[in-house]
């Protein structure tokens, strides 16, 4: 799959005291982007890539829509992705997902290869987080 950056910021979940503010401005930023995607029933994605390090150190985020193979930032098929649902009923879902990587990581129950991650939002509210793994 080919993606395309719509906006993107630089943070850093432990040292960035700005980190979520930066997050939801970037996210209210594409609101209208993100409207137009779900109304022509079109998913939108948030990809972290530029990792410096692992989820403790720097990264960047996008908010990405589909493209064709002529114009994209990503191609999501390079890589290899465990898949975690996240609970639509539970409004901070999102965080709670990515709560349960970190675990899950930090008890070696998880290998991340940290070279493209993504969030994929449907129109119909159904979200899913995708971890690259190494593939061996």
């Amino acid at each position: 799959m080919f993606l395309k950056i719509l906006a993107s910021i630089r943070t850093n979940n432990v040292q960035d005291a700005a980190c979520l503010e930066k997050i939801q401005r970037l996210w209210r930023e594409q609101e209208a982007a993100v409207a137009e995607a779900f109304a022509e029933g079109e998913p939108v994605y948030a990809v972290y890539h530029d990792y410096a390090s692992d989820y403790k150190g720097d990264y960047s985020l996008s908010i990405c829509r589909p493209t064709d193979e002529e114009s994209y930032d990503f191609d999501t098929s390079e890589q290899v992705y465990q898949v975690f649902e996240a609970d639509k009923d539970d409004p901070q879902a999102v965080l709670h997902v990515w709560q349960k990587i970190w675990q899950a990581e930090d008890a070696g129950e998880l290998r991340r290869s940290y070279s493209l991650d993504f969030e994929k939002y449907e129109p119909d509210q159904t979200i899913a987080v995708f971890i690259a793994r190494p593939e061996s």
